[in-house]
């Protein structure tokens, strides 16, 4: 357990790199007959299974301290793969294990199994991958080849989108995919660039329909993973309430949650960017509503923004929170009502900000970006908060306890 009492931010962080890009160079590089070197990859425990998850298909992967490296080995075997609590490793590279003849199995952590519902199997199933049982792990897969139409239902993750875009990139045919109900499409469009880069051919044709051109050959690439805007966010939220905080190692014209720059502009907060970084300086702020559908990421650092921001604040869009490694929709409201913040949901969460009391005691439920939203939470409140299961950070974001104590001045 972790104490953490009111504090204001005042320093400079170098953020990590994203793991979502990490894990999809990954993917890519898993298929990649070449040797892809990966500059800033952002450890933390999603990052290293997926990395397991590429030296158990016939890869070498060599781990240094800023910078990983896969080359080229044997055709993938199939047996069993052991994705940790890494959903996003899990749907994209099932895909790509698809693509090719054979059979295999999936497994992981409890919490992911909890978490690969029957919506999984079935959005597989339309692609002409068969998995047994229809939910949970282990999961046994058979596939005679991923079908070069594609078509998804969507709605609950973007995920399964780039685990097959990347697929198709080991067919001369390439793929096609359809999604009924697009979500999360800044996420595709950033495999999209990430195929682009290592050689391949990915555009949209129109909305909600995504192709790859297939044929990829060996080729050496190198890739710098920016830094990652969702897990950046909590610091600007914090600084734009309390402080000021330059972080760099950001990309400052891409990223798909970018969009926590406009919110703090639109609330009134002072966010500059220069040669070193994006700055962000406390002002007065005013309440927000923001819809979430395509950065669902960033809903638990802005519900602690429109908990300190006084007014009527909403956030829609949230439907999905449910789905991700914990049901984040309901732990948010009960939570930050315990926290003494008047905090309700139906189809959207609104908030009517202004008080943050804490003083209680927090569980992140096992979930990462609620142990960061219940500590900065803990930072901006008037009596702090103990925060149970912290350690769920290191899912995406090992040094974030550092972080925080830099930016405080001392440990807590």
């Amino acid at each position: 357990m972790r104490s953490i009492t009111h504090s204001d931010p005042h320093g400079r962080i170098t953020i990590p790199g994203s793991k979502s890009i990490t894990q999809r160079l990954l993917a890519i590089a898993m298929i990649n007959g070449g040797m892809t070197s990966i500059l800033n990859p952002g450890y933390c425990d999603d990052v290293r299974a997926a990395a397991d998850v590429v030296q158990r298909a016939g890869r070498t992967v060599v781990v240094k301290k800023s910078a990983l490296e896969v080359r080229a080995g044997r055709s993938m075997p199939g047996g069993e793969y052991d994705f940790a609590e890494s959903a996003l490793a899990l749907r994209m590279f099932t895909p790509v294990f698809a693509a090719l003849d054979g059979a295999f199995t999936i497994n992981g952590s409890a919490a992911l199994a909890a978490r690969n519902g029957k919506w999984f199997s079935e959005e597989m199933g339309s692609a002409g991958v068969y998995c047994s049982p229809a939910s949970g792990l282990p999961m046994h897969v058979r596939s005679g080849g991923v079908r070069r139409i594609v078509r998804l239902k969507g709605g609950v993750t973007s995920q399964l989108v780039s685990g097959f875009l990347i697929a198709g990139m080991m067919d001369e045919a390439g793929v096609s995919v359809t999604v009924e109900k697009d979500v999360s499409k800044p996420y595709i469009e950033l495999t999209m660039e990430l195929i682009r880069r290592a050689g391949g051919r990915a555009w949209s044709p129109s909305e909600g329909h995504y192709s790859v051109k297939g044929g990829m050959f060996p080729r050496d690439c190198g890739f710098t993973v920016a830094g990652d805007w969702s897990n950046a966010a909590f610091w600007m939220v914090w600084a734009a309430i309390n402080g000021e905080v330059t972080i760099e190692g950001l990309d400052r014209e891409t990223g798909a949650d970018r969009d926590v720059v406009r919110i703090l502009r639109h609330c009134g907060a002072t966010v500059t960017f220069s040669e070193h970084g994006v700055s962000v300086k406390k002002k007065r702020l005013d309440p927000f509503h923001f819809d979430a559908s395509d950065s669902p990421d960033l809903v638990p650092p802005l519900t602690v923004l429109a908990a300190a921001i006084r007014g009527r604040s909403v956030i829609s869009g949230v439907e999905r929170l449910r789905y991700k490694e914990t049901d984040r929709l309901k732990h948010l409201t009960e939570d930050f009502r315990l926290l003494g913040v008047d905090i309700t949901h139906t189809d959207a969460i609104v908030i009517n900000g202004g008080t943050v009391r804490g003083g209680v005691t927090l569980d992140s439920h096992g979930d990462h970006r609620l142990a960061m939203a219940y500590a900065i939470a803990g930072l901006v409140s008037q009596r702090g908060v103990a925060l149970k299961n912290e350690n769920a950070v290191k899912k995406s974001y090992d040094d974030f306890f550092i972080h925080l104590d830099s930016l405080t001045g001392g440990g807590r």
